[in-house]
C-alpha cells in the first residue's frame, strides 16, 4: 500500500480483530518474506508490539524469527 505495508505485515496488523495467526501463516506457507521492510523500515516482526494478547504475541514471535537451518 501507500504505506509500503505488505499483506504479511497487514496480517500481523490484523490478528487483534481476528484472534488468531492463521492468515500469517498462510502467508508464510505462500512464501511471503519475513524480511521485507515498510517506508519507516518495520519489518512485519517489529509489528507485534501491537497485538493485545501475550499467547498470539508470543504465537507470532515464534513463527516470524528468522528460520534455522533445520527448519
Amino acid at each position: 500500500d501507500q504505506r509500503g505495508l505488505t499483506p504479511l505485515h497487514l496480517a500481523v496488523k490484523a490478528v487483534n480483530e481476528l484472534n488468531t495467526t492463521r492468515p500469517v501463516r498462510a502467508l508464510l506457507i505462500s512464501g511471503a518474506s519475513r524480511k521485507v521492510e515498510d517506508k519507516i523500515k518495520r519489518k512485519p516482526i517489529d509489528l507485534i508490539e501491537e497485538v493485545e494478547d501475550p499467547k498470539l504475541r508470543a504465537e507470532l514471535k515464534e513463527i516470524l524469527k528468522s528460520p534455522s537451518s533445520l527448519d
